[in-house]
């Protein structure tokens, strides 16, 4: 597994480039033979569909989760919804292409696992700085931050530390 980079411009990215990412991850197209490659194309076209949708499922769910209990961010980061709904939807695109037959192994299943389970915990995790950013205030938020080596927001208002015998 490798790491790339998604830049943003002050908040998460969206559902559709989380599935584009994916799709260039899971189709890898460059140096195949042209029918592959062109069969290839469609099926990231046809799996950016299904994976934008669950992908905002994924995002809504956060948001949700850490407006309703501030608890969240002490809790595990989370795949995808439902794989099993996922793969039967990934499956279906690639009825009909060339593709069709290799997604079907079990160390292919497996790699799509991983990829998208591995997206999805990063969407989350996004989602939790980002809540933290636009909630300076809240403790809970500038800890998990803390706790993944990063700074506090700016205009964060930590809870002061408890007094030392000193003071």
């Amino acid at each position: 597994m490798y790491n790339r980079v998604l830049a943003t411009n002050g908040g998460p990215h969206s559902p559709e480039d989380w599935a584009r990412v994916t799709c260039e991850d899971l189709i890898p197209v460059d140096g195949l033979v042209s029918e592959l490659t062109a069969s290839g194309m469609i099926l990231r076209g046809r799996l950016m569909d299904v994976l934008a949708e669950h992908y905002k499922q994924v995002q809504d769910e956060e948001s949700a989760a850490l407006r309703n209990r501030m608890s969240r961010f002490d809790e595990e980061l989370e795949g995808v919804l439902d794989f099993g709904q996922l793969f039967a939807e990934i499956q279906a695109a690639a009825n009909g292409t060339p593709w069709q037959g290799h997604i079907t192994g079990a160390d292919v299943i497996d790699a799509i696992r991983a990829v998208v389970t591995d997206h999805a915990r990063h969407m989350r995790h996004v989602e939790r700085l980002w809540h933290a950013d636009r909630n300076p205030g809240a403790g809970e938020g500038q800890l998990y931050r803390k706790r993944h080596g990063l700074p506090p927001t700016p205009e964060a208002v930590l809870e002061p530390a408890p007094p030392t015998e000193e003071q």
